[in-house]
């Protein structure tokens, strides 16, 4: 485990899947992430690479040859390199091996940073292809925040009115039907229970807001996620006493997807050379601080 740390938060990292274990906000003396109970989920913050969600039937085809990967890909299962450790920040590198080559054809870097201020904890993904060919992926984050609905007054907050409809998932398969639920009309704000989550996960695509809040109305005390840039948005928990707020680039596949990797819908590219970024932030907030 990896310890950073300012005079507001501490961090500790782990190099498995680089995944944070522990972000403590220590003026109030509060830990913001899960703590990893395999009875409700054992993760705490997987980074989703090299696919975003799962595949129809679990396989996707490049040139016509068929590959396998689980739910969002093989990344948070690795184990990532560091290449910087500093007072307030560590990086991690993956590179494409022997192993990940026979499930995903494509050579890259992916190197994560983490970096504390006094805003917050920000998550930094970049991607390089060091390859002659184009580069197919899908890349975001999965923190699991403390955030425990049962308790009053919780609810989502965007920073702007939106009108939004939830992509809706064929629960027996885990995939998108096509089908969608109005649940913004020109609001910001929806009260957060466990019946909003019949549906599994609440997925936005392209949302205005630059960030989102799980934020308690009676105690003022809450946590925001800034994702700008990022095109979709998860918000999920299996019935724990903790939420997800989870910022994407990528979906999972839908019931009717041809499965080959260049249709896939939010998939990136890269070309020869190339390097994408993209950050977010968690950002704890409370009465005191607004």
């Amino acid at each position: 485990m990896y310890t950073i740390e300012n005079e507001r938060f501490r961090a500790i990292l782990s190099p498995n899947g680089a995944e944070v274990q522990s972000f403590i906000d220590k003026k109030y003396e509060k830990e913001w992430i899960w703590h990893g109970d395999p009875k409700f989920w054992k993760r705490r913050a997987p980074v989703l690479f090299p696919f975003v969600g799962k595949l129809k039937d679990n396989q996707y085809t490049v040139a016509g040859t068929s590959y396998h990967l689980p739910q969002h890909g093989f990344a948070r299962d690795q184990v990532f390199q560091v290449t910087q450790h500093g007072n307030t920040s560590i990086s991690f590198r993956l590179t494409s091996k022997e192993e990940t080559l026979q499930v995903y054809p494509f050579v890259f870097s992916l190197e994560i940073t983490y970096l504390l201020t006094d805003q917050g904890l920000h998550t930094s993904y970049h991607v390089h292809n060091p390859g002659d060919q184009t580069l197919y992926f899908s890349i975001g984050g999965h923190p699991a925040l403390m955030v425990d609905i049962d308790q009053e007054g919780w609810v989502l907050e965007f920073e702007k009115d939106e009108h939004a409809d939830l992509h809706l998932l064929d629960l027996s398969l885990g995939l998108y039907s096509g089908q969608t639920r109005p649940i913004l009309s020109g609001d910001h704000l929806i009260p957060l229970s466990h019946d909003l989550f019949d549906i599994d996960t609440l997925v936005f695509d392209g949302l205005k807001s630059d960030y989102v809040q799980a934020r308690n109305r009676l105690t003022g005390e809450g946590i925001r996620l800034h994702c700008k840039g990022f095109p979709q948005l998860g918000v999920w928990t299996p019935g724990a006493p903790f939420l997800c707020l989870v910022p994407w680039y990528g979906l999972a596949d839908q019931v009717t997807s041809s499965g080959r990797i260049e249709d896939k819908r939010g998939i990136q590219t890269l070309e020869a050379g190339g390097n994408f970024r993209c950050t977010y932030v968690l950002e704890p907030i409370t009465t005191q601080d607004q």
